[in-house]
């Protein structure tokens, strides 16, 4: 059996790295990561994952085992997982108060309660949006001016990133495309599902056809005529490294200097105000100081203003938050981009100028999150042991 602090950045700085002896704790976390979780088939191999370990935490009232999910689902996305959790509790005779679960922001905190409050009592379900620390950590160990990588000429209006191809974001493509905008993009849009049950899947024509069908039978078929499914999938400067869309690729870091506005293309869109799921996409654009438009669901820039962060109305025109029905507010973003890309020259400047603020204040108010990480994290400090067996 391997004992070992976790090496992961999150929880050695939320606990320290310093390895301690085994004799006569009282406080000790077992840390059981989402992906692990997976694997198991039961709930009797969570009480395997302990070893030789399980009776000193079992019988150490104050020790808890902490459950990690931190990885991108909708509402019930976790429901499998969980199972098994509320399977071991009943069968191990485990209290609820010695079970901590770590969401990866605010919503899924509230999905995972709402799921266990009467399955788990006393359970305690925390959140580190840890999106938003992704980005902050990154900020502040390597810096803004680490983001600043050349910039690609012609630069460009706007941006969106986009991998996983779904209906509502498929249709979106295709208003752009019809409004003839998109040579005003850095942008890319890929033909895949990344999250397949083995590998990725590729949609063919008649596939991503169908796909589009879901909102619009018309477009879809009218497309059929021109080369929009044809030219997928489209890359970032016909770049092959964009598919890793993250913060430190140089593809995505040159899209991003090389744009004015970022349209944020967030993981859930077809969903009302109680789904507010932000995830690294929402960060991109604060770390490059960028005025930003949210493809998401309804009032998620309302969710984010909570959260203290700024959005840019009246520069930019954000009624399209206040729109519930997805295929009216899919419209309305598509307009406001149509609206921003024929200002005359001395608007468009305006409009940037008014927007430079807000996106300062928003970086701030990033780093300024960092600072105060620990304090929202409401875990007990004086922890005294981690124990991860995958580290």
């Amino acid at each position: 059996m391997l004992l070992s602090n976790c090496s992961n950045g999150v929880y050695n700085q939320l606990f320290g790295s310093t390895l301690k002896p085994m004799d006569n704790l009282k406080k000790v976390v077992v840390v059981l990561e989402n992906y692990t979780l997976t694997s198991m088939s039961s709930s009797r191999d969570i009480r395997d994952y302990f070893g030789n370990f399980w009776l000193q935490w079992h019988t150490s009232p104050e020790s808890i085992l902490m459950i990690t999910l931190l990885t991108e689902v909708g509402s019930n996305g976790y429901s499998t997982h969980l199972d098994k959790v509320v399977e071991f509790c009943e069968r191990q005779d485990v209290p609820g108060s010695k079970i901590a679960i770590m969401a990866a922001n605010t919503q899924s905190m509230q999905n995972i309660n709402e799921y266990l409050v009467n399955k788990i009592p006393g359970v305690n379900v925390y959140t580190i949006n840890y999106c938003e620390w992704d980005t902050m950590d990154f900020l502040a160990r390597q810096g803004y001016t680490h983001l600043q990588t050349q910039v690609i000429e012609p630069k460009k209006k706007f941006m969106f990133l986009c991998r996983h191809m779904k209906p509502w974001r498929l249709y979106f493509l295709s208003l752009l495309y019809n409004k003839k905008v998109l040579d005003q993009f850095n942008f890319s849009f890929y033909n895949i599902d990344p999250y397949w049950t083995v590998g990725y899947k590729t949609y063919e024509l008649e596939e991503i056809k169908d796909k589009l069908a879901e909102i619009d039978g018309q477009i879809a078929q009218d497309l059929l005529y021109t080369d929009f499914y044809q030219n997928m999938p489209y890359r970032l400067f016909n770049r092959e490294d964009d598919f890793y869309q993250t913060i430190t690729t140089n593809t995505v870091s040159e899209a991003f200097v090389s744009s004015d506005i970022s349209v944020t293309i967030e993981t859930l869109f077809e969903y009302g105000e109680n789904d507010f799921h932000h995830t690294e996409k929402t960060w991109k654009p604060i770390a490059f100081k960028k005025p930003f438009i949210m493809f998401s669901s309804h009032r998620f820039l309302k969710n984010l203003k909570k959260m203290g962060y700024s959005t840019f109305s009246p520069f930019i025109d954000e009624s399209y938050d206040e729109i519930a029905d997805p295929k009216e507010r899919v419209n309305a973003i598509v307009n406001e981009i149509d609206r921003i890309n024929n200002l005359n020259e001395e608007d468009y400047k305006k409009l940037l100028e008014g927007c430079n603020e807000r996106a300062e204040f928003n970086y701030n108010r990033l780093l300024k999150r960092q600072q105060n990480f620990y304090l929202n994290t409401h875990i007990d400090p004086s922890i005294e042991w981690i124990f991860n067996r995958n580290r």
